[in-house]
């Protein structure tokens, strides 16, 4: 199972749960050709949002674009310029936004706060670094455990943001 299927399974047990309402943002294609209920061309007509949005007890807002990679940096380039707008957005309307990165080598996942995001999204769009090293996200991000769900995120949530009252 991949890293965006585990987090959906994720989500649909939060569901359950009755801890949240998540869920995966269909990235919108125009279909161009088709036979029955078969895609055969298509095109993206515009960039989607972030890969995740919903809801968590309370009424606030979450949204979060997640990433997996091989090695032990995370290329800021794996980032879309209208993804960290999105994050922006939702994090100056008081929502909570965020960056979910699995590191697949060291089999470690971290939630890595829009706060923090947004200093080394500085520094890459100055062109003064191109990727976050794992030890960065060892120091400024969270790791995110493996408890009520496979990737339970909303731990670090519920610790970061409620604990803060922001």
């Amino acid at each position: 199972m991949g890293f965006e299927e585990i987090i959906t399974f994720s989500n649909e047990r939060y569901d359950t749960l009755g801890l949240a309402v998540v869920n995966k943002r269909p990235t919108p294609v125009k279909v161009t050709k088709s036979a029955g209920n078969t895609v055969l061309e298509g095109f993206y007509e515009s960039p989607s949002t972030v890969d995740y949005d919903g809801i968590i007890p309370g009424g606030r807002g979450i949204a979060f674009e997640a990433k997996s990679i091989a090695g032990d940096r995370f290329p800021l380039s794996n980032l879309k310029g209208h993804q960290f707008e999105y994050l922006l957005k939702c994090h100056k309307m008081g929502g909570i936004a965020f960056l979910l990165v699995e590191f697949r080598k060291q089999r470690e996942t971290f939630l890595l706060p829009y706060t923090a995001l947004r200093h080394y999204w500085a520094a890459y769009q100055q062109k003064k670094g191109s990727s976050i090293h794992i030890s960065d996200f060892e120091i400024h991000a969270y790791l995110v455990p493996e408890k009520r769900v496979p990737v339970d995120y909303l731990g670090v949530v519920d610790k970061l943001w409620k604990a803060s009252g922001s």
